[in-house]
């Protein structure tokens, strides 16, 4: 399995989830919350998983994850922020 068919799996998995009403969660990694990775979101720290959803233009399907830090106190800041 490729790392392509592995994450197109991954988000269904999870859309299907979400579609269901569970309850998720996702993690980054690292070792400390104090740091952060280039998208400006803490390592080694729990969010919100709130959505799985698509969204298309006339060109292209984009797999997107809406995620909540309890936190508040960073921000994604690359695209689709």
């Amino acid at each position: 399995m490729n790392a392509t068919s592995n994450a197109t799996e991954t988000f269904t998995l999870i859309k299907e989830a979400d579609e269901k009403k569970y309850i998720m969660a996702l993690g980054t990694y690292g070792t400390s919350d104090s740091s952060y990775n280039e998208c400006m979101l803490p390592e080694a720290h729990a969010f919100s998983l709130i959505s799985a959803f698509e969204m298309s233009n006339s060109t292209d399907t984009f797999k997107m994850y809406m995620i909540r830090n309890p936190w508040g106190k960073s921000r994604y800041n690359l695209t689709w922020s």
